[in-house]
């Protein structure tokens, strides 16, 4: 039986403008010429909006536009036969299609499309390549199985009777490359200055992280070659060309193979542009002086990259191939026509899912399987015609026919890159149906921050050193661990280092330098320090003389670019007391570990250093007294906030963990997704919170909607529920508990009245007269652990839930914003200190009784504020028997967000002014005691007049 044999078949399609339309030459080997073929655009004007509508509004925007849709849908579906009615290839290739139907050989069909550049300019907006070529690609059209149609436009025709496949081999070894090696530098530009849902942008790492996982497949094959991912950084136009010009004074010219830009694309003029002859195309890179983006002419990139030989360019930019606008308003044959061999790009917009499925099959096919540069994008396509599912907008999935979309420009020559013979174990990573095609994977520990980690980026590329905080539980280690790996796979500088100080606990300033060390040698090579070190055990080298371990750590910072990340610095450089945080050093050892983070602080300032440093230090607090003394507080570093997850991120976490619990949300009703949202609302998308929280809905067994009202009156009325909850797997969950129950019995009460309220208290004076009340002289038989001034005993149980991120002060200093998991557990550590209040007979004296604490849900909406709505009920005698009523209020604001808040009463005495329906006593700085809610970093202004913390307990 004769073997199968790849037999392929090659078309051009070359084109002359005219009136209506265009006129066609077709030639091919094997087949006769067909001249002077009229053709025109299968859609008029407005059918190509309906299209362009399609494919860039429909699952992002209008997903309940079914009927226009489908128009699109039918127009679609017709429009590669309307090619083919006016261009007989069929007939052409009859003979091909006979002799296929009696052998077993593999047919590539490959059609070339040309464009004549001059005719274009003429014509501005009638390039041939403005139609859809590609859904030519669809193995149905040509009625056989083994048929493989493969799609690539040019500029340049080449004469037929040329080898059809060039081989571009991999370098040979350099000085500086022990092996072969292919190297692609990713360049990503977005603006930072909000984070876009992934419907309305697409994940900025989603390139990275298909590349990675394309990487790490190649670097378990036995094999000499290596790929090597590089991120120019921080995705400026500056920052590209300086990533060119070092690599190529280091390892010579054309470096790079692929530059991959993962940014904005447009056609057209824009912004400082509008105003010029023609249209144009650009790309929007990161602006260096901004959050922004600021577009650049697609000819400035040209050029820098024929200056440095780069020969294939990739653009999942939008509008990056559009050929509706003009010839310069085509980027991707703009960088054909200026030397580069292969160019991938978009002709309209597309969504993150159509990336990731694309391009996940495109790398594999070129990289890995050995394919050509246009069969790896056709690879791309025929992956997005078997999987037409699209995630839409409000949960949906609708279905798109969008594999057109991505677009290959190249010569007639099939580019492949030339694998080496040493290539012995060469197999195709799995397919796209086990693969996940999101930019995370399963197994990720964490989902989104890809808009943090680029503007902590930028930050940290302009400024050196960085302090992030945020609240407990908001995910800071996970993100860190996933930067840091990030950074090492990209080549961001030759080390990176990350210690997590909850998890390698530093004891001293020796523990720091010797980690440091033995991190830093783990990754780069410094043999005359391994061969002293290596031969000593990890015990002996900390025991080792501290000068000599610190003189190697400078030696080798000198010599590298390092990234160093110290996390949980929140409980070793606490000022706080051990009692209350477990791990917090004491005195000199604090002392000592500081003065060694300051030296690493004073090395990232250094601007005379040829070597960079960069450090970023970790914490929960916002405004550390220790943060203030690196560098004598003349030089504090830049702070950035990680707050909770955004909506469609949390919904992902979520989704995942209740999935793992067993619960099918492929059946919900839209009542229990909105149910979802509002919850991970209410529980401000942080992470631990959501894990903590949401495997109670299963274990109560009720409805979603229930389960909302449930968590809004306390899940837990005391602390045996609490117990019996099962939190105790979470640590941020235990960590609250155990401060709660070791504080003195007044500070809990004091706190516990604090957490009943959601996300953010009235003023704390209030909070404080209600807990004065309570708590003076009700417990005298509890020692008072800090003294006996009661404002100052209270203050100090408000530093170290300050300090652990258990809540913070608003801008004003005058409110407390809470950790969701502190209203939850606090609310139900209330009981126990009120029990032991009320059983106490002078109680009464103080002129609230309390019986209980009621939690009603008054569903109360306001567009505008934050609700005060306090109602005290007092009945009056001897013996108080009164009821202190918290009004539940919610609002939502004009963007569909929800915050909520519980309000208490002030004091047991007369109703105030708010009770009377005057305007309250709120003291400056707010407006008819309305508390406002306010995102953002804190300013630490302190107003005088109000309660204030005493800075010499720094609180």
């Amino acid at each position: 039986m004769p073997e199968a044999k790849d037999v392929r078949v090659s078309l051009q399609i070359m084109s002359r403008k005219t009136r209506d339309g265009w006129v066609v030459d077709v030639s091919g080997d094997g087949t006769e010429d067909l001249r002077n073929i009229p053709l025109q655009d299968p859609l008029d004007s407005a059918q190509r909006s309906t299209c362009r509508w399609y494919l860039e509004q429909y699952v992002q925007r209008y997903p309940f536009s079914l009927d226009k849709a489908r128009e699109a849908e039918l127009l679609l579906a017709d429009y590669a036969n309307n090619l083919l009615r006016q261009l007989p290839l069929r007939s052409l290739l009859r003979p091909q299609l006979r002799a296929a139907s009696y052998d077993l050989n593999i047919y590539s069909i490959h059609i070339y499309i040309y464009d004549n550049g001059t005719e274009v300019h003429e014509h501005s907006q009638e390039s041939v390549h403005r139609l859809f070529w590609e859904t030519l690609e669809d193995s149905e059209l040509w009625d056989h199985p083994r048929w493989n149609v493969v799609v690539q436009r040019s500029m340049l025709r080449l004469p037929i009777d040329l080898p059809y496949v060039a081989r571009l081999p991999w370098p040979s070894s350099m000085p500086t490359q022990p092996s072969v090696c292919l190297n692609i530098l990713l360049v990503i530009g977005r603006d930072t200055s909000r984070d876009p849902s992934s419907y309305e942008d697409i994940d900025p790492f989603l390139a990275t992280d298909v590349l990675v996982k394309v990487q790490r497949h190649h670097q378990s094959l036995r094999s000499r070659s290596k790929l090597n991912i590089e991120i120019a950084r921080p995705g400026t136009l500056t920052a590209l060309e300086q990533h060119l010009e070092r690599a190529e004074a280091v390892h010579g010219p054309g470096y790079f193979h692929i530059v991959h830009f993962d940014m904005h694309g447009k056609a057209g003029k824009v912004g400082p542009y509008a105003d010029s002859a023609e249209k144009s195309g650009y790309l929007y890179f990161s602006n260096p002086n901004s959050d922004t983006t600021v577009p650049i002419p697609a000819t400035s990139v040209q050029a820098i990259l024929k200056r440095h030989s780069v020969r294939f360019a990739v653009l999942n930019s939008c509008e990056s191939a559009s050929a509706s606008f003009g010839d310069n308003a085509n980027i991707a044959s703009g960088f054909v026509k200026n030397g580069v061999l292969g160019v991938l790009g978009m002709s309209f917009k597309v969504g993150s899912a159509t990336a990731a499925i694309f391009l996940e099959n495109f790398y594999r096919s070129f990289l890995v399987d050995g394919q050509s540069f246009s069969a790896s994008a056709a690879a791309g396509r025929a992956a997005l015609r078997r999987d037409t599912s699209r995630p839409a907008r409000y949960g949906l999935q609708r279905g798109v026919d969008d594999s057109f979309v991505a677009v290959a420009y190249g010569p007639t020559l099939e580019l492949l890159l030339a694998h080496p013979a040493s290539h012995t174990n060469w197999r195709p990573l799995p397919s796209s149906s086990e693969a996940s095609c999101g930019s995370k994977s399963d197994n990720q520990p964490f989902v989104g921050r890809e808009f943090d980690l680029l503007r902590i980026e930028k930050e940290l590329v302009q400024k050196q050193c960085l302090y992030v905080y945020g609240m407990a539980g908001v995910g800071k280690s996970s993100f860190m661990a996933y930067a840091t790996s990030l950074w090492r796979l990209s080549s961001f500088v030759d080390a990176v280092v990350h210690i997590d100080l909850n998890q390698d606990p530093v004891l001293c300033s020796e523990d720091l330098s010797t980690t440091l060390v033995c991190q830093l040698l783990s990754q780069v090579s410094f043999p005359k320090h391994q061969n002293r070190l290596w031969s000593l055990s990890a015990f002996s080298i900390r025991s080792y003389d501290k000068d000599l371990i610190a003189s190697i750590l400078a030696d080798i910072l000198s010599s590298i670019n390092a990234v160093i990340v110290l996390d949980g610095l929140h409980t070793f450089l606490s000022n706080q007391h051990r009692y209350f945080v477990p791990g917090a050093l004491d005195g000199s050892d604090r002392q000592e570990l500081l003065n060694a983070i300051n030296s690493l602080f004073y090395l990232a300032k250094d601007i005379n250093r040829i070597k960079k440093l960069y450090l970023i230090l970790a914490g929960r607090r916002s405004d550390p007294l220790w943060l203030a003394q690196l560098s004598d507080g003349q030089d504090k570093p830049p702070c950035y906030e990680l707050g909770g997850l955004s909506l469609p991120n949390a919904i992902e976490v979520s989704h995942r963990l209740l999935q793992s619990l067993g619960v099918n949300t492929k059946e919900w009703t839209r009542m229990d997704a909105a149910c979802l949202d509002v919850i991970i609302e209410l529980l401000q998308g942080n992470p631990a919170a959501l894990l903590a929280i949401l495997p109670l809905q299963k274990s109560a067994n009720i409805s979603w909607q229930n389960f909302y009202h449930y968590l809004q009156s306390g899940p837990f009325k005391s602390v045996e529920d609490l117990q019996h909850a099962g939190l105790a797997t979470s640590p941020v969950a235990q960590e609250i508990y155990r401060l709660l129950e070791v504080l003195h019995p007044g500070q809990t009460l004091f706190l516990s009245l604090a957490s009943n309220y959601w996300h953010q208290t009235v003023f704390i004076n209030e909070i404080v007269q209600i807990a004065q009340s309570l708590a003076n002289d009700s417990v005298t038989d509890e020692p008072r652990p800090l003294g006996d001034d009661l404002r100052g005993w209270l203050e100090a149980a408000l530093g170290v839930g300050i300090d652990q991120g258990f809540f913070d002060l608003d801008e004003t200093q005058t409110c407390l914003l809470l950790h969701p998991l502190f209203t939850i557990i606090g609310q139900a550590m209330t009981s126990k200190p009120l029990a032991r209040i009320s059983q106490n007979p002078d109680a009464s004296r103080y002129g609230v009784g309390i019986g209980f604490i009621t939690l009603s849900a008054a569903m109360v909406t306001s567009d505008l504020h934050w609700v005060l709505n306090i109602v005290t009920k007092r009945k009056h005698g001897p013996v108080g028997t009164g009821r202190l009523e918290l009004n539940f209020s919610r609002m939502v604001n004009g963007h569909g967000s929800r915050q909520h808040v519980i309000c208490a009463a002030s004091d047991g005495g007369q109703p105030d002014d708010r009770q009377r329906g005057g305007k309250p006593d709120t003291g400056r700085g707010h407006n008819e005691g309305v508390a406002t809610c306010k995102s953002g970093r804190r300013t630490g202004r302190r107003p005088d007049g109000h309660f204030l913390v005493d800075e010499r307990q720094h609180i």
